[in-house]
């Protein structure tokens, strides 16, 4: 029991050692006390941070082994395994020629506090000193050296003992010394090689000698040859089988076994060379023989949001349902899912392509379109002499000299009411009165060259002309727009949706 202190507050504690081999073995102290507060009384039950020290002094000095636990109390008692956070290790093994102290502090709320004076550790603990003694059979180390680094020790003495020609040199010598008066001697050989010719001697004329041998063998081998499975494994030589039939024999199968058939299941060479021939051909010509190497090309590669030009139609494409399965949708302004493709990664609908005739352009930006668009422009149109076909309503001018015209009447017709009005008729010494109009009639004489100049809708009897004409021309839209485009052909659009 530890008094309170004037500085601390009030530890009673005790320490408990379990004492013999097994408490070594453990490695830990088990440490038991109540812990009071300032008054004496002990704390409330629950749990306390708590940190011991084992000093070399009573006070004072470094602790050579420290841990924290938190310990939970019980009418204010605790028990803790001092070792169990932080080993001891060989600390009492160490220190086992002078006394250790024990110093305990917890945090009861006023933050952690030393319970002093320090706790002299009794000898108990240095039961862990025994521990080596008592597994003396299996220590750790010997002399202060560990198993391996022994067995590498004698590693290096046995390499250094082999790698020296001195440290055999006295055996090899006295073993050459001894094998070199043996061999010379012939007395040292005699006895036995007279012995063993004695021995043979004696067992050659003994007839007796080998009968039970001979008696044992023939039975052996009569008992061999009636044994089938005496014989399963048995390789036979090709080379000694000449005549005759082997029921069931097997032969050396696999590349280079050596084997040379006149047939192979029943087949001739030829037959088989043939055969390969004609199914290759066919393979070759089959469409639906590379139908997974053509799924494959549709399908690997391609960028999702490519958009693809296929001559629909044409004899070995694949149909528009066959590359919907694929993945490939219509541009027709529907959605994937309109045309029945599952799981589409484009789910928008698609660009209405086909439906409008739409060529494709570059643009920095996908999906925007442009209407019909034909710059203002002029034509000049030359036509040659003869009439302009298809000219439309236009005015001519003409003008010309007449050269000797000679003698002419110009007639001018009037109404009875004073109204001007046209042409009635004109002849040369002639008039006609058209009631109510009356025509009078002039006449020039020698009028010499002159000329007259026509302005009206038409140019009747012009003559063979040319006709220059300038202006601009407004082109009608067609249907369904109004751009100019080369000659093209169509193809079915498909974008790449799976």
């Amino acid at each position: 029991m530890i008094s309170k202190s004037n500085k601390t507050w009030g530890l009673l504690a005790a320490l408990v050692f379990v004492s013999g081999v097994a408490a070594a073995q453990a490695n830990t102290v088990t440490y038991q006390g109540v812990l009071r507060d300032a008054a004496g009384d002990p704390v409330a039950d629950g749990p306390y941070a708590m940190s011991f020290g084992i000093f070399a002094a009573a006070s004072g000095g470094s602790a050579l082994w420290t841990e924290s636990q938190t310990a939970t109390t019980s009418n204010g008692a605790f028990s803790v395994e001092l070792g169990a956070v932080t080993p001891l290790g060989t600390l009492f093994v160490d220190n086992a020629g002078g006394t250790l102290w024990l110093e305990v502090s917890a945090d009861i709320g006023g933050g952690m506090q030393a319970y002093l004076p320090r706790v002299p550790l009794t000898r108990a603990p240095y039961a862990f000193h025994a521990t080596h003694a008592a597994s003396a059979g299996d220590a750790d180390t010997l002399d202060g050296k560990h198993a391996a680094d022994i067995d590498a020790d004698i590693t290096a003495a046995v390499s250094t003992h082999d790698a020296s020609g001195a440290a055999h040199g006295d055996i090899r010598t006295q073993i050459g010394t001894d094998i070199a008066a043996h061999d010379g001697s012939g007395a040292a050989h005699g006895d036995i090689r007279g012995q063993i010719g004695t021995d043979i001697a004696a067992h050659d004329a003994d007839g007796s000698a080998h009968s039970d041998i001979r008696t044992q063998i023939g039975t052996d081998i009569a008992a061999h040859d009636g044994d089938t499975g005496a014989h399963a494994t048995i390789e036979l030589d090709a080379a000694r089988i000449t005549s005759g039939t082997l029921s069931n024999a097997r032969l050396n199968m696999g590349h280079g076994g050596g084997i040379d058939a006149d047939k192979l299941d029943g087949l001739e060479l030829s037959s088989i060379q043939g055969f390969v021939t004609t199914n290759l051909n066919n393979h070759n010509v089959s469409t639906t023989a590379h139908q997974d190497i053509r799924d494959n090309v549709l399908l690997r590669g391609v960028p999702i949001g490519t958009v693809m030009p296929i001559y629909i139609g044409l004899a070995g494409v694949p149909s528009v349902v066959e590359l919907q399965g694929l993945g490939w949708a219509l541009c027709d302004g529907t959605t994937a899912a309109d045309q029945g493709i599952v799981g589409a990664v484009v789910t928008a609908a698609t660009p209405n392509l086909n439906a409008t005739g739409r060529f494709i352009r570059g643009g920095n930006t996908a999906g925007v379109t442009q209407g019909d668009n034909v710059g203002t422009h002029a034509h000049t149109a030359s036509f040659g002499d003869g009439s302009a076909a298809s000219a439309g309503a236009h005015t001519h001018t003409v003008t010309g000299s007449i050269s000797a015209v000679g003698n002419h009447e110009h007639g001018v017709a009037h109404r009875n009411d004073g109204i001007v009005g046209g042409f009635a008729c004109c002849n040369q010494g002639h008039y006609n009165v058209y009631s109510p109009i009356h025509t009078i009639n002039m006449n020039t004489a020698g009028a010499g060259s002159h000329s007259h100049t026509f302005s009206s809708g038409s140019a009747a009897s012009a003559g063979a002309h040319g006709h220059t004409v300038t202006g601009t021309v407004t082109v009608n839209p067609n249907t369904p727009g109004g751009e100019t485009r080369p000659v093209n052909m169509s193809m079915v659009y498909f974008i790449k949706v799976r």
